[in-house]
């Protein structure tokens, strides 16, 4: 099987040939001297071209027999190639003017050197790509592209990112200024934030936002009291929804609604809400 399938599209056109399957075909008769047996025919040499074998070599043409010898009285007829038959044998020779087509591939690369040291490419040598060497390196450069640090291939790389990540980490870690309650409480005024605990908290995790086992370093402190505060805010109204049905499950004083968002009611609320759980008992 012929492995690289490429034709000359414009001297094809030049030539007359309006079918793919017509120019595939021609492009593997410019080769007939490197697979096909000589044959003598009024002093003439041709090559037996036999059909099955076209058919065998070209597979992805889908073509049968029948199709390969019509393309071959095609191509007589415009003049590309001589086509004879010899008892059952199909005998074919380039003419003139099926030459120019030969010439004009192998002068299609004038600016693109032959590389000697390569190995050269045929259908029992065949590589992945058919084109000029610059485009070749072309290709495997935006191949490698795809691959950057965020995505890499290699694993050493993968460990050194982990590492450099970590590293950072702790670098930002080490640079964070550990503000002072007055901090804390000047911002609260100043944004109108609901920072209550947020101080103890904070100081007591050693300045880390504990999620379940998980841990991470606070970055910025203001923007670390910004979300704790809206966090407050969400749970209070909660709280206040609830505290209706709160006062009824604990028969307690339904007490004025300034008093729901202290830390002691949040709590108490914590508290009963965890045992209706436990008892069964619908809020």
């Amino acid at each position: 099987m012929k492995y690289n399938l490429n034709v000359n599209q414009k001297q094809c056109i030049e030539l007359g040939i309006k079918h793919i399957s017509h120019a595939h075909v021609f492009d593997f008769l410019t080769g007939l001297s490197s697979w096909a047996d000589p044959v003598l025919i009024n002093d003439e040499v041709y090559y037996w071209a036999a059909r099955q074998t076209v058919v065998a070599e070209l597979p992805l043409l889908d073509m049968k027999a029948d199709t390969v010898y019509r393309i071959y009285k095609s191509l007589d007829k415009l003049g590309l190639i001589s086509y004879r038959k010899n008892g059952k044998q199909d005998c074919v020779k380039l003419t003139s003017l099926g030459k120019t087509y030969y010439l004009e591939k192998s002068s299609d690369q004038p600016n693109n050197p032959v590389d000697d040291t390569a190995p050269a490419m045929s259908d029992s040598n065949p590589n992945d790509y058919v084109g000029f060497k610059s485009e070749k390196e072309a290709e495997l450069g935006f191949k490698s592209e795809k691959h950057s640090d965020s995505n890499p291939t290699d694993h050493t790389t993968i460990k050194t990112i982990r590492e450099t990540r970590a590293n950072n980490s702790v670098d930002k870690f080490s640079e964070f200024e550990v503000p002072t309650k007055s901090m804390v409480e000047e911002l609260a005024k100043k944004e109108s934030l609901n920072l209550t605990s947020y101080f103890e908290v904070r100081s007591r995790d050693g300045w880390k936002i504990i999620n379940g086992t998980k841990s991470r370093p606070v970055e910025e402190w203001q923007k670390d009291a910004r979300v704790w505060s809206s966090r407050q805010h969400g749970f209070s109204v909660v709280a206040k929804n609830n505290a209706a049905s709160l006062a009824k499950a604990t028969s307690a004083k339904y007490e004025p609604e300034e008093t729901y968002t202290s830390p002691e009611t949040i709590a108490k609320f914590r508290e009963v809400v965890a045992g209706l759980h436990l008892r069964r008992i619908p809020i």
